[in-house]
C-alpha cells in the first residue's frame, strides 16, 4: 500500500491507495497556497489520521507519491516553477519526506501524473498516447514507448499554447499570448461563450434563470443535453478548436490515442462529433486513425497518478 498525496490549486486528496488502484481511504480540504510548509504540515497530518483510523503507522507503506500544479524537477523531488510564490522552487520531495519519517517520495506535475495513471491502471495497454486535461485550462503530457517525456525544460506536453485561432484570437490568461487553445478551448473558454449567447438572446437567459442553472459551461452542458441549438452550437466551437489544437500535436507526435480528462471533458458525449470534424481534416490521413477516448479514471486521475509514482518508485 502506498501513499497518495494530490494537491491541486483548490482541493487537496490524501489517500491510501492500493498496487492494483484501489483507494482504501482518503480525505479532501481546500489547499493553502499562500502556505506551502503549513499546507504539507496538513497534508501529513491527513495520512497519519488514515493510517491510525485503520490501526496502522507510516512504516506501512511503500512510498508516498505527491502530485503538484508546476514543473517538477527530473528527480521527483523539487518543485521547480509554480504559480504560487510561497511554492515556488521549494523541495517538496524531501519536505513531505522528513514529515513522514523518511519514508521515499516522490512528486509530479499534476497532469504528467494523470498520464501516469493511465499507463498504470488504464489506457487499456496503449504506450503512445497524448493525455489532455480540459477543465478550466489545458494541459496536456506526451508519452511515448511507455514513458514520460519532460522535454529539455520539462515542459513537453503544452499543448495548450498551440496557436488555434489567428483571425480574432483571445488573450490567453496563462501566458498572455493570443490565439492559444487554452483561451479558445478550455472550460474558461466555455463560460464566456455561453455568457456572450446569452446576452445575445434574451430567450436563453430566461431560459437558464427558469431552470434555475449557473451561467457557466455547466449550465451550457445541461443545455445542450437538452438539445437547445444555441448551446449546442457553443459546444460545436469548443469541440472545433479543440480538433485544431489535438490534430497538430498528433501530426507532430504520432500517436495511438488522445485521453481526455478533466471537469470539461465529463462532457465527452457533446463534443466528440464536433472534435473529431476538424480532428480528422487536420491530421494527415498517414498517422490515422486516433482513438480519441474520455479517462475510464474519471475523478481521481491524478490522485491514481500519485500513487502510480510512489508505486513506481518502489
Amino acid at each position: 500500500m502506498v501513499g497518495a498525496i494530490d494537491i491541486g490549486g483548490t482541493k487537496t486528496i490524501v489517500a491510501l491507495v492500493q498496487e492494483d488502484g484501489t483507494i482504501v481511504a482518503s480525505e479532501r480540504f481546500p489547499t493553502c497556497r499562500a502556505h506551502c510548509e503549513a499546507h504539507l504540515d496538513a497534508c501529513c497530518e491527513a495520512l497519519q489520521r488514515l493510517l491510525c483510523g485503520r490501526g496502522l503507522d507510516v512504516w506501512c507503506l511503500s512510498g508516498i507519491g505527491a502530485t503538484v500544479p508546476g514543473i517538477v524537477d527530473e528527480k521527483g523531488q523539487k518543485l521547480v516553477h509554480c504559480a504560487y510564490p510561497d511554492w515556488n522552487r521549494k523541495p517538496i520531495g524531501h519536505m513531505l519526506g522528513g514529515r513522514m519519517g523518511g519514508l521515499p517520495v516522490l512528486i509530479e506535475n499534476d497532469v504528467n501524473a494523470c498520464a501516469l495513471a493511465e499507463l498504470r491502471f488504464g489506457a487499456g495497454g496503449l504506450h503512445d498516447f497524448l493525455w489532455v486535461t480540459v477543465s478550466t485550462g489545458v494541459g496536456g503530457a506526451v508519452v511515448s514507448g511507455g514513458r514520460l517525456v519532460r522535454g529539455s525544460k520539462g515542459f513537453a506536453g503544452e499543448l495548450g499554447h498551440i496557436k488555434v485561432e489567428y483571425g480574432r484570437p483571445c488573450v490567453c490568461p496563462s501566458c498572455g499570448g493570443r490565439g492559444c487553445l487554452e483561451a479558445h478551448g478550455s472550460g474558461r473558454a466555455l463560460d464566456r461563450m455561453f455568457r456572450l449567447e446569452m446576452k445575445r438572446n434574451s430567450q436563453l437567459a430566461a431560459l437558464v434563470e427558469g431552470q434555475g442553472l449557473p451561467a457557466d459551461g455547466r449550465g451550457c452542458a445541461a443545455l445542450a443535453q437538452q438539445g437547445v441549438p444555441q448551446a449546442v452550437a457553443c459546444f460545436r466551437r469548443l469541440g472545433s478548436y479543440l480538433g485544431r489544437g489535438l490534430g497538430a500535436a498528433v501530426n507532430v507526435l504520432n500517436p495511438q490515442a488522445v485521453i481526455l480528462g478533466g471537469g470539461v471533458a465529463d462532457s465527452f458525449s457533446l463534443m466528440y462529433n464536433f472534435i473529431m470534424e476538424t480532428f480528422c481534416s487536420c491530421v494527415h490521413p498517414s498517422l490515422m486513425p486516433v482513438q480519441l477516448l474520455h479517462t475510464g479514471l474519471g475523478y481521481h486521475a491524478a490522485l491514481l497518478g500519485a500513487a502510480a509514482l510512489a508505486l513506481k518508485g518502489k
